[in-house]
């Protein structure tokens, strides 16, 4: 892989993630800068949550479509007491090799990852080896998640049960120094890995929008870069390979 050369990088993802990319920029010889635009929580309401992890046999397949997904949920198995053998005895579906690893890291396997880094591609993968209808699937997603996936699922026969995992929030307006940073052209690259970071991070800056014409923004796949285009915002870099360490790949081809 190529260097990053000193390059400052401005990290969007939540504080839980930060420290794993802060490392991977690291390692590449460049500077991360944090700057998280969301925080993950539980929801308030869990209702629905805790009846779908005591019931988790009623599931033919889990799908989990990104780490935090996998986290949140997880986490709250262990609450409730659930022995997370009764989750391995399901067939579970990721999104990309970020969430497989997290998977993993939790004890757990998938059954099948798909690297593509959208519902409807992800889809199109599962149903080449996998019959659809009549599936019984659970999609814990987040309180934002796009309706793609599972009306897409329900399309081809499945029977979908969603519930909120977690909560995507915004953080607020960036620290100072981000902003004066930003306004002085002295970000080199914005990293952005979820449509959420885009909308969050353009909303903290309402009242410098001024400073947005200094911005290198680089996109993890095409979800995210429509999410830039949607708000004015053309991506300087789209990664090929949808995952972080695509991103930063394709950022440290650049010759700044």
């Amino acid at each position: 892989m190529n260097s990053l050369n000193g390059q400052r990088i401005l990290v969007t993802r939540s504080l839980d993630d930060f420290d794993e990319t802060a490392e991977k920029i690291r390692r590449l010889g460049g500077v991360p800068i944090a700057c998280p635009t969301i925080v993950f929580r539980l929801p308030s309401d869990t209702k629905s949550l805790d009846e779908a992890v005591r019931h988790i046999h009623r599931f033919d397949w889990i799908f989990f479509t990104s780490a935090a997904a996998v986290r949140f949920f997880v986490e709250r198995c262990r609450d409730l007491g659930v022995n997370l053998e009764e989750l391995s005895s399901r067939k579970i579906a990721v999104i990309g090799p970020a969430t497989r690893n997290t998977l993993e890291n939790m004890g757990l396997r998938s059954d099948f990852c798909a690297e593509a880094s959208t519902a409807k591609a992800f889809l199109d993968e599962f149903m080449k080896q996998y019959p659809v209808p009549g599936l019984r699937v659970l999609l814990p997603l987040s309180d934002i998640a796009r309706r793609t996936l599972p009306e897409r699922l329900s399309q081809h026969g499945a029977q979908v049960i969603e519930v909120v995992a977690y909560i995507n929030a915004p953080v607020g307006e960036p620290p100072e120094t981000v902003i004066r940073a930003l306004a002085q052209d002295e970000i080199h690259w914005a990293l952005f890995t979820s449509p959420s970071t885009v909308r969050n991070f353009i909303t903290s800056l309402k009242d410098h929008p001024e400073v947005l014409s200094h911005l290198h923004a680089a996109s993890i796949g095409p979800t995210t870069s429509a999410a830039l285009r949607e708000l004015g915002l053309e991506p300087c870099i789209e990664a090929r390979e949808h995952t972080l360490d695509g991103l930063l790949e394709a950022i440290a081809q650049i010759r700044m």
